[in-house]
């Protein structure tokens, strides 16, 4: 056996190579297309938000083909912060882009507690409790951001500053504001009476969620119409982001399908080929062992053990390699991949079982 390994070891390191690519090719472009309706929906969490136009925008929606689900209408105070006097726990968001540019200040969202409110029972959040003054609850305006998760795990107690005052946090949520906002906005809810006393003027923002938000009968185009050049900071929508990143990943699915098939056909042919070519050196053998007395079933266990190391060795040790990478992928998009994973892993599985089935069966032919 140790022999018949160092023999065929190129090889057998090959097929290693290769399995261990295209398991993670395929289960990368697997897990990606899987995820694809949460990662839409991380960047657009809404169906459509717009900033102004409300009476224009909506009468063009009521005579589209959508249905209205609901629509939450809150106001929003924008209000500039001095970056250089960011809490440590809060400091990072000075490299965010929407916290500054150059020569500029950063600036805060503020939002009152009644629109939190209709904002949490529109996305089913648990509401918590209304902070006092100089209280505020932090929001994460962007679900992927993982904004509270980089910050400190509890940001509870951290003092912020504004141009205005100091807010103390005394609550955290990833509940989403709007889309129309760039993705990093730190974003806080305080008290109407505190809301109210804010100088800063109040934009409107009404946000929609329609029944049917994966299509669209020209709602999109007839809305950028009415907008014309401010269509791209005065309304954001739900459908060209999901149909822009449906078709790129469905892309990437078939192309890395496409290619882990001719991989997985390239491994199982050059196993077949490689043993059918020993299987004609071994018909001596065979024919010696038949004579003193081995019958056909035990010749047939003789055979399907030694092809099975062939197929099983390299096969284990590229999964090994793939399960590690995968890990790390699993890390840097902060989704559980076991179940696409496993789909990926078990299609592989039965092509490369019927392989070793039929070099079974040709091998037997041949020496039996």
């Amino acid at each position: 056996m140790l022999s018949w390994i160092k023999s065929n070891a190129v090889m057998l390191s090959t097929i290693t190579v290769i399995t261990a690519v295209t398991l993670t090719t395929v289960g990368t472009a697997t897990s990606i297309y899987y995820y694809i309706d949460r990662t839409v929906e991380e960047q657009m969490p809404y169906s459509l938000s717009i900033a102004s136009q409300q009476q224009a925008a909506e009468k063009l929606i009521r005579s589209s083909d959508q249905t209205i689900e609901s629509r939450t209408m809150v106001n929003v105070k924008t209000v500039n912060h001095p970056l250089k006097e960011l809490p440590n726990p809060l400091s990072f968001t000075m490299s965010y882009q929407t916290f500054g540019f150059d020569g500029e200040p950063g600036q805060f969202s503020y939002i009152s507690y009644s629109d939190y409110q209709k904002l949490a029972k529109s996305n089913g959040k648990k509401q918590l409790p209304e902070p006092g003054a100089g209280e505020a609850i932090v929001l994460e305006t962007f679900k992927g951001n993982d904004l509270l998760k980089e910050s400190v795990k509890s940001p509870v107690g951290v003092t912020f500053k504004d141009d205005h005052s100091s807010f103390r946090i005394t609550g955290a949520t990833n509940l989403p504001i709007t889309q129309l906002y760039a993705k990093k906005r730190l974003a806080f809810a305080v008290s109407d009476d505190v809301f109210a006393m804010m100088p800063e003027k109040a934009a409107m923002l009404t946000n929609y969620q329609f029944s049917n938000e994966r299509s669209d009968d020209g709602l999109i185009d007839r809305l950028e119409q009415l907008y014309g050049k401010k269509a791209e900071t005065e309304m954001a929508a739900y459908y060209p982001v999901y149909a822009m990143t449906t078709a790129t990943t469905g892309l990437l699915a078939f192309a890395a399908g496409f290619l882990g098939l001719v991989f997985l056909l390239a491994t199982g042919s050059i196993i077949y080929f490689k043993m059918l070519a020993e299987a004609e050196e071994s018909k001596q053998r065979f024919t010696i062992i038949q004579k003193i007395g081995v019958d056909q079933q035990e010749q047939t266990g003789i055979i399907r053990q030694s092809i099975g190391f062939m197929f099983i060795l390299p096969y284990l040790l590229g999964l090994v390699h793939s399960l590690f990478a995968m890990q790390v992928l699993e890390k840097l998009l902060n989704y559980d991949l076991r179940l696409p994973m496993s789909l990926a892993i078990g299609c592989y599985t039965v092509v490369y079982l019927v392989y070793y089935l039929v070099t079974v069966r040709a091998y037997r032919r041949i020496v039996i």
